[in-house]
């Protein structure tokens, strides 16, 4: 067995217009495959705000062990927008592409359906 990877996504539920929605996307190895070091390559964030393009997000890579990377992404919002934001991230694992969807969509704070400001 060669091993494989797994993933988890921390996201807000809410983000205000003018600031950026914080995603953190955790990457993990198990097995034979080795440490982690180096088998993640290539590894974006994809953003869109009420069905614009999407917009290539680089993460900035925090704390890691020998079985685990995060990395941290920030999705700008204009201070205009409304409405939520749909998110995904591509990377490799071994040289393999894999697509990993958002774990939710985020609401523009001010929205419908989000909750009034204070």
């Amino acid at each position: 067995m060669a091993g494989g990877g797994g993933s988890s996504q921390t996201a807000p539920d809410f983000v205000r217009p003018g600031s950026s929605a914080i995603v953190t996307l955790e990457l993990t190895v198990w097995g034979s495959g080795g440490q982690i070091d180096g088998r993640y390559t290539d590894i974006h964030g994809f953003y869109r705000v009420n069905k614009a393009p999407y917009v290539d997000v680089a993460g900035e890579k925090g704390p890691s062990t020998k079985t685990s990377e995060r990395y941290e992404f920030a999705f700008p919002v204009p201070a205009e927008a409304s409405g939520e934001i749909e998110y995904y991230f591509e990377l490799k694992l071994d040289g393999h592409p894999s697509r990993i969807p958002g774990v939710s969509r985020i609401r523009i704070e001010g929205s419908s359906g989000s909750p009034p400001q204070t």
